[in-house]
Protein backbone atom coordinates (compact mmCIF):
# COMPACT_ATOMS: atom_id res chain seq x y z
CA UNK A 1 0.00 0.00 0.00
CA UNK A 2 2.54 2.43 0.60
CA UNK A 3 4.68 1.88 -2.46
CA UNK A 4 1.67 2.74 -4.19
CA UNK A 5 1.01 6.07 -2.37
CA UNK A 6 4.69 6.67 -3.48
CA UNK A 7 4.00 5.90 -6.88
CA UNK A 8 0.98 8.42 -6.80
CA UNK A 9 3.25 11.31 -5.35
CA UNK A 10 6.01 10.84 -8.05
CA UNK A 11 3.60 10.98 -10.58
CA UNK A 12 1.49 13.67 -9.33
CA UNK A 13 5.35 15.80 -9.42
CA UNK A 14 6.29 14.73 -12.75
CA UNK A 15 2.81 16.26 -13.76
CA UNK A 16 3.15 19.28 -12.10
CA UNK A 17 7.31 19.51 -13.81
CA UNK A 18 5.50 18.43 -17.45
CA UNK A 19 2.89 21.79 -16.80
CA UNK A 20 5.82 23.91 -15.78
CA UNK A 21 7.87 22.98 -18.63
CA UNK A 22 5.04 23.46 -20.82
CA UNK A 23 4.40 26.71 -19.53
CA UNK A 24 8.36 28.10 -19.29
CA UNK A 25 8.06 26.89 -22.88
CA UNK A 26 4.92 28.95 -24.07
CA UNK A 27 6.26 31.83 -22.03
CA UNK A 28 9.54 31.47 -23.94
CA UNK A 29 7.61 31.09 -27.45
CA UNK A 30 5.55 34.21 -27.01
CA UNK A 31 8.25 36.12 -25.93
CA UNK A 32 10.14 35.13 -28.56
CA UNK A 33 7.01 36.40 -30.93
CA UNK A 34 6.30 39.58 -28.96
CA UNK A 35 10.18 40.56 -29.40
CA UNK A 36 10.65 39.39 -33.20
CA UNK A 37 6.65 41.15 -33.88
CA UNK A 38 8.40 44.69 -31.81
CA UNK A 39 11.63 44.33 -33.54
CA UNK A 40 10.13 43.69 -37.01
CA UNK A 41 8.05 46.78 -36.03
CA UNK A 42 10.79 49.62 -35.00
CA UNK A 43 12.62 48.49 -37.79
CA UNK A 44 10.07 49.36 -40.24
CA UNK A 45 9.26 52.99 -38.50
CA UNK A 46 12.86 53.28 -38.17
CA UNK A 47 13.60 52.23 -41.83
CA UNK A 48 11.16 54.52 -43.18
CA UNK A 49 11.62 57.76 -41.29
CA UNK A 50 15.20 58.22 -42.45
CA UNK A 51 14.34 56.67 -45.80
CA UNK A 52 11.85 59.70 -45.75
CA UNK A 53 14.47 62.20 -45.34
CA UNK A 54 16.90 60.46 -48.27
CA UNK A 55 19.22 60.24 -45.74
CA UNK A 56 19.93 56.73 -45.52
CA UNK A 57 22.75 56.18 -43.37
Amino acid sequence: ARLLIMEKKYEQAAATQTVIYILFALSVVTGVMVYGAAGYFLARVLGESPGKDGDSA
